[in-house]
């Protein structure tokens, strides 16, 4: 076995040192001398590296998982090559750079000088009135759930902890995975503000929920692997309900894709940005299956000329000209970005999930996708589209879907909900259309015998929850 690396070593440094006669390249994904290794249980780690000159720089231990160091000369490839071959490695892989999509554009996000004085509820009136939260539906969504005792974490480069939106609605198990310390503050750089923007967002929809910021990117705009799936550990074991990920990379990594398999196996929704290249090459993890992936909507409901699409979007959201908290202990601003319209999706499941905790991933996905408004100011969606989706969120409409039965809001499906819908069938009491809505139990567009038989059987026969419509 250790002839076999130090040949594999060999040969890399050889081919390496030969001089490139292509043009130059932009710097590469992959993070020199790094690679995450996943041992067997059994395994003694320092003994399997030390055949690659390799050694830990950090761990997720109780995942028998480590990023490890080596001589960057060497070629990332021929260390992965070389460990895979070890019986007691589950996997290797690069740990690769990744950024937020927003540092990539040429228009920057901007602050709001004559922003008016925070007050909660109303001002300033740009975030609180802004036609992104009536476009969606919050202001009604919210008259029946406002995401209470929801944890939303959110991995980015941090918040500020100073701004005043922020009082009292952080979770406590806050973290900076780039610091390694309790305090994920943002840092002055290229991407300032991203995530206390994203983080803005998410309450301007569900106001109730809380914030868990988990900060893996510098001031920069760009984190790691290694440091986003601690994140994502991190998020599942401290009971996150929902995570936003408004980041992407374009290959597919065996680390960022187990923790996002582990997330939505332990129940807890993820939730990406589609991307801002403006094109349908795959990022990760938007692409992975389970994840609710986020395309944005321009002012006039096209998809925004930046973002990416694909099979793999889900659901689209606005996402140009959003107005949200800005870094600094006073600010608001404006951005643009596929990092924005994914967190007013997070903040619908938050929503969704305060009012039904039952709700899984899979759960969330389909809701999401079914109330989806297809109609739109350009004409109709025609689901699955690779630009749109299922089509626009509607917190209002997902809301309302869940109740299906629950004819008068009450949270309880029950004896008035039957003298409800005979009423309605029998009495001609005409209903609003919300309680319209909710007496359709079968999704048939209609209210008739079919729903008043429905909801006799889901009181005294079998008890189930009307499936969601599709």
């Amino acid at each position: 076995m250790r002839m076999r690396v130090i040949l594999l070593l060999l040969s890399s440094m050889l081919v390496s040192g030969l001089p490139s006669t292509g043009q130059a390249q932009s710097p590469p994904l992959e993070i020199p001398g790094e690679a995450i290794v996943r041992f067997i249980p059994e395994a003694v780690p320092e003994s399997i590296l030390v055949l690659v000159d390799a050694e830990i720089i950090d761990s997720l231990t109780s995942l028998y998982t480590f990023l490890v160091a080596f001589p960057d000369n060497i070629p990332v490839s021929v260390v992965i090559e070389a460990l895979e071959q070890h019986p007691e490695v589950s996997f290797a892989d690069a740990n690769l750079r990744v950024g937020l999509p927003e540092i990539l554009q040429m228009s920057q996000g901007f602050s709001d000088q004559q922003a008016e004085a925070y007050n909660e509820g109303s001002t300033p009136s740009p975030y609180y009135g802004q036609k992104t939260a009536y476009g969606m539906g919050f202001d009604s969504a919210q008259m029946i759930s406002n995401g209470q005792g929801m944890t939303v974490a959110v991995i980015d480069n941090g918040i500020d902890l100073s701004h005043p939106l922020f009082d009292g609605r952080l979770h406590p198990a806050m973290y900076d995975f780039v610091g390694n310390d309790t305090d994920p503050s943002e840092e002055p750089g290229e991407a300032y503000s991203h995530g206390t923007f994203v983080s803005g967002l998410i309450l301007l929809g569900a106001p109730g929920s809380q914030v868990l910021p988990l900060r893996a990117f510098g001031p920069d705009g760009y984190g790691d692997i290694f440091a986003i799936t601690k994140a994502l550990y991190h998020a599942v074991e401290n009971q996150a309900d929902l995570i936003n990920m408004s980041f992407g990379v374009a290959l597919d990594n065996i680390m960022l894709r187990t923790a996002v398999e582990d997330a939505l196996a332990s129940g807890v929704a993820v939730i990406a940005a589609a991307g801002n290249e403006g094109d349908s090459l795959p990022v990760y993890p938007a692409a992975y299956p389970g994840v609710i992936t986020v395309t944005a909507l321009d002012t006039l409901e096209y998809v925004a000329g930046f973002s990416n699409y694909g099979d793999h979007v889900d659901i689209a959201a606005p996402g140009v000209n959003l107005y949200s908290a800005w870094a600094g202990q006073y600010d608001w601003g404006t951005w643009s970005g596929t990092s924005f319209s994914a967190p007013l999706v997070s903040a619908v499941c938050a929503l969704l999930k305060a009012e039904q905790p039952s709700l899984t991933p899979d759960d969330l996905t389909t809701e999401i996708r079914a109330t989806a408004r297809r109609t739109l100011a350009w004409g109709t969606v025609v689901p699955p589209d690779p630009f749109y989706g299922w089509g626009a969120v509607d917190a209002f409409s997902a809301l309302v879907d869940i109740h299906r039965g629950d004819l008068d809001l009450s949270g309880l499906t029950d004896i008035a909900d039957l003298t409800a819908l005979i009423d309605l069938l029998f009495i001609n009491f005409t209903p609003p259309p919300v309680t319209e809505r909710t007496a359709d139990l079968n999704c048939s567009g209609t209210v008739d015998i079919a729903d008043l038989t429905a909801l006799i059987d889901h009181l005294f026969i079998n008890f189930a929850d009307p499936p969601p419509c599709r």
